[in-house]
């Protein structure tokens, strides 16, 4: 079948691509405050010029208090790290003493086979073909305290990783867990803080690019440097 001339110059005309719009604010959040400080700055000089529901004084708390919320989170996601590290070393610490509990069964029940039916009174379970305490930390703290029983009922309190010792780990384990807990809750409330701040220093900053728009129709692109837009796009 013979295409027709119709159908050959419609074949034939490619499809017009979108021009992509670029940006005059900072796509990431270091350059975002950079941009908003120096606008919030040179708007200071200009009163005359305004926005019906923002001003200039209410942009500048704007971000003194993103600017602490901000350094806040940094603060806290360092702290977080702190206590990630202390976790992870008392995991490594326990695993050794769990396996120093397993001899201490093995001897007292003439064999390590004897010795397996009581690892599930010191919370201990297989895991990955091996006996250790739970990889869960929320539940290796709930089993050290079956740790803690089983070492005063087998007879193991006075040994190095007696009683003593298990008591310490407990409680340092559980201080941590809960340090960790609060702080992450507050770490996700910065963070929802930290979209919402961007998103009204973006729409500020969006307001101040049509108000240079509107009052400076010939030296548009002048103004925009001068207030701290970039002339590159985003």
């Amino acid at each position: 079948m013979k295409k027709t001339p119709d159908a050959v110059a419609t074949q034939d005309v490619a499809t017009p691509k979108k021009k992509q719009t670029k940006s005059n604010i900072s796509t990431n959040e270091a350059g975002l405050f950079v941009q908003a400080y120096s606008a919030c700055g040179v708007w200071k000089r200009y009163p005359e010029l305004t926005i019906k529901w923002t001003t200039q004084a209410k942009f500048e708390i704007m971000l003194e208090g993103s600017e602490i919320n901000f350094n806040a989170r940094l603060s806290m996601g360092g702290k977080r790290k702190s206590i990630t590290q202390k976790l992870n070393q008392a995991d490594s610490e326990m695993d050794k003493a769990i396996a120093a509990l397993k001899v201490y069964l093995a001897k007292k029940y003439k064999s390590e086979t004897n010795a397996i039916p009581h690892y599930s009174k010191f919370g201990i379970a297989l895991q990955n073909n091996a006996y250790l305490l739970p990889r869960d930390r929320n539940r290796k703290a709930a089993a050290l305290l079956l740790t803690i029983e089983a070492i005063k009922s087998e007879g193991f309190s006075e040994e190095e990783y007696g009683e003593v010792y298990w008591l310490a780990q407990e409680k340092l384990y559980k201080e941590l867990l809960k340090e960790a807990t609060i702080l992450d809750g507050n770490v996700s409330e910065k963070v929802g803080n930290k979209k919402m701040d961007v998103l009204a220093i973006k729409k500020i900053l969006n307001a101040l690019i049509f108000m240079l728009k509107a009052n400076y129709p010939d030296t548009f692109d002048t103004e925009l440097r001068h207030w701290g837009f970039q002339k590159e796009k985003y």
